[in-house]
């Protein structure tokens, strides 16, 4: 397919680009890829954002550190941002696997002390 101008110069190439479009894959769906991960909390913060968990049917929290995490879980980010949440509560001395099944659809991760690392991990 040429160009829609005369060529005057046969050295250079031309790139040609196609695209597809698949209807059937929501590249948003994250069950499209099957698991989700995010650094949630870093060593020097305290409070992490809300995570929208999309319909997870697990997630796992990857602890290092020790000290007291507190996790709240809610509905929906509205009612979250409302306060209407539940909140479990985790102590830990050392690294440590903590796994939610079943969980609400938002969560967010406070730690009691500094110094922690949490790791968010969603199965879909």
């Amino acid at each position: 397919h040429a160009p829609p101008f005369p060529i005057e110069d046969y050295s250079r190439q031309w790139r040609h680009e196609i695209w597809v479009w698949e209807p059937q894959v929501d590249i948003f769906d994250p069950k499209t890829y099957g698991v989700m991960f995010d650094h949630a909390l870093k060593e020097d913060e305290k409070v992490s954002g809300i995570y929208d968990l999309m319909g997870a049917r697990k997630i796992i929290l990857q602890v290092k550190g020790k000290g007291k995490i507190i996790l709240e879980e809610s509905v929906s980010v509205r009612e979250h941002l409302n306060k209407n949440i539940v909140e479990s509560k985790y102590s830990f001395e050392g690294d440590q696997k903590i796994v939610i099944e079943d969980p609400l659809e938002t969560i967010r991760i406070r730690s009691e002390n500094s110094g922690n690392n949490v790791w968010i991990i969603a199965k879909y």
